[in-house]
């Protein structure tokens, strides 16, 4: 059903005069007591992306953040040129990437996963138009709904879905240390 819905409202924005090739809907998930992650997201074709996250990444621990980041890496990893409309339920990736975009380089050092931002930053350099569609979250919103259920099944997975990763125009450097440590 969810599908069929993406499918209707890729078809009425055509109809409309938006010449929209794809839709897609995505969402994370995240447990705070054993630090699980997983993202879903799902394209209009029924082509279903995502998986549970590795819970140890290189500096740190995970939240839902990077669940919500996540799943829009693995969309715009899979298409190239598209014309996507994509619907999501938080908003504060999208923001940081408009943010990361307009920082200098020594700035984009003290994000937290810019290496995350800037691959979602390069794979949406290769999309035609992107146009990201809010969606509030956990109000019965079908879309949301079918992606939140996929992504929450995702977290009890015993298998690890890497995330996809394009090496960024700029290298950040972050060392781990001390504070008495140079």
């Amino acid at each position: 059903l969810a599908n069929r819905t993406l499918q209707h409202y890729l078809c009425l924005e055509q109809q409309q005069g938006f010449p929209f090739t794809h839709a897609a809907v995505g969402d994370g998930s995240w447990s705070g007591g054993d630090d699980t992650v997983a993202r879903s997201a799902l394209l209009h074709d029924g082509t279903v992306l995502g998986g549970r996250m590795d819970s140890a990444p290189i500096g740190g621990s995970q939240n839902n953040y990077d669940g919500e980041t996540a799943h829009r890496v693995d969309v715009l990893n899979v298409l190239r040129g598209a014309r996507l409309f994509y619907v999501f339920d938080s908003t504060s990736p999208v923001q940081a990437g408009e943010r990361f975009r307009r920082c200098t380089t020594s700035e984009r050092a003290n994000f937290e996963r810019d290496d995350l931002l800037s691959t979602t930053m390069e794979l949406e350099q290769r999309q035609e138009a992107l146009v990201y569609v809010w969606a509030k979250s956990h109000c019965g919103h079908l879309l949301e709904a079918s992606v939140d259920t996929l992504a929450k099944g995702a977290m009890g997975d015993e298998d690890i879905t890497a995330i996809p990763y394009v090496v960024p125009r700029h290298i950040s450097l972050r060392f781990y240390a001390k504070s008495s440590e140079r």
